[in-house]
């Protein structure tokens, strides 16, 4: 038989003969499990706080969302700048050799790529990767919202051999760090004081969206409550407002955050809203191979009212290792949340 239709038959048998390996698995919802990583031991064992949902031979990411050590003079020039980024943003795949359910130690089949970088005091977690052939999203699927008190979720990864075919969304806006909740006031106007942050207890300012930022520049300390409020950005994480109302301003990315509005119309017009999140892009050289949530966006003071509203959340994390990727239309959403609320003569 000549060779050309050897060829024609052979491609004809291989598509009529489909190995059931290769049948659909249908997915929506949460398909990952998460732990925080309570220590790194050595370059290839870590002890996490929830070993219930791993087990030997899981494929899983761990992964740095926070770390960063940043400034924190009060400038508003230099305020929330990185000065080290440490493990910030780093993260790989890796296998699990095996797992003690008692004490959660975890150990894998090869040494971390990033061991020395990592930190367990920087919000470290080790997330579950499932696997398939092929797959296919019949609903939304997403991850589970970030908490900073577990310091777990805001990651969606997957790995899919083959195929994976989009029939809704894959969506995780609004699953990452956290915006800063609306803070009652004294409802006194600042003025030109221009101060970028405020004990937690102040009621000068609304509180500052979550960002990147773990340590403090002066003495690598941790940001402790004294960093909690005011105009001034946590590296990503948007400012609060100062004064009588003014805004909170947006989380940050790739891209910087918005600045937060200006002062009640009864104070004058000085512009002391938040200042926005710092944009990820221009430490370029420092987070090669890094990936970051978006940052919080930053809320204002309120009345006695509680008309304000909450900053909104930032985007979460999506990683899929896949051969082919069919859209069919739908979407993969990774945007900061919406402040769909209205405030009512506050910030």
């Amino acid at each position: 038989m000549p060779r050309l239709k050897l060829f024609l038959l052979f491609f004809i048998i291989s598509k009529c003969f489909i190995p059931s390996g290769n049948a659909q698995t249908a997915i929506s919802g949460i398909i990952n499990s998460y732990s925080e990583v309570t220590s790194v031991v050595d370059a290839n064992d870590i002890v996490i706080s929830n070993a219930s949902d791993f087990n030997a031979g899981d494929t899983v990411l761990l992964i740095q969302v926070k770390g960063i050590e940043i400034i924190v003079s009060d400038n508003a020039e230099e305020f929330g700048m990185s000065q080290n980024v440490y493990g910030a943003g780093k993260y790989e795949f890796l296998l699990i050799n095996n797992i003690d359910q008692g004490t959660g130690e975890v150990n894998f089949t090869s040494d971390m790529s990033n061991f020395g970088d990592y930190d367990a005091g920087g919000s470290l977690q080790l997330v579950r990767v499932p696997g398939y052939d092929n797959a296919r999203v019949i609903d939304t699927l997403t991850c589970q919202p970030w908490d900073s008190t577990t310091g777990t979720g805001g990651v969606l990864a997957m790995i899919v051999g083959n195929t994976l075919t989009l029939e809704a969304d894959i969506d995780v806006t609004g699953k990452g760090l956290k915006g800063g909740m609306a803070a009652q006031g004294a409802g006194v106007c600042v003025g030109n004081s221009t101060s970028v942050y405020f004990e937690e207890d102040s009621d000068s300012a609304g509180y500052k969206g979550e960002g990147a930022a773990s340590y403090a520049w002066d003495n690598s300390s941790p940001l402790g409550m004294a960093y909690k409020k005011g105009r001034g950005p946590l590296f990503n994480g948007g400012g609060g407002g100062n004064g009588k109302y003014s805004g909170g301003a947006g989380g940050a990315n790739y891209g910087s955050g918005g600045d937060g509005g200006k002062e009640s119309k009864s104070c004058g017009n000085y512009n002391i809203g938040g200042i926005g999140g710092r944009d990820v892009k221009s430490f370029a050289l420092f987070i090669a191979k890094r990936i970051f949530m978006g940052g919080g966006g930053g809320s204002a003071t309120q009345n006695s009212d509680d008309d304000a509203t909450d900053g909104g959340n930032g985007g979460g994390i999506i990683i899929i290792v896949a051969d082919t990727l069919v859209g069919n239309g739908n979407s993969i959403k990774v945007g900061g949340a919406d402040v769909t609320g209205v405030a009512n003569a506050d910030g």
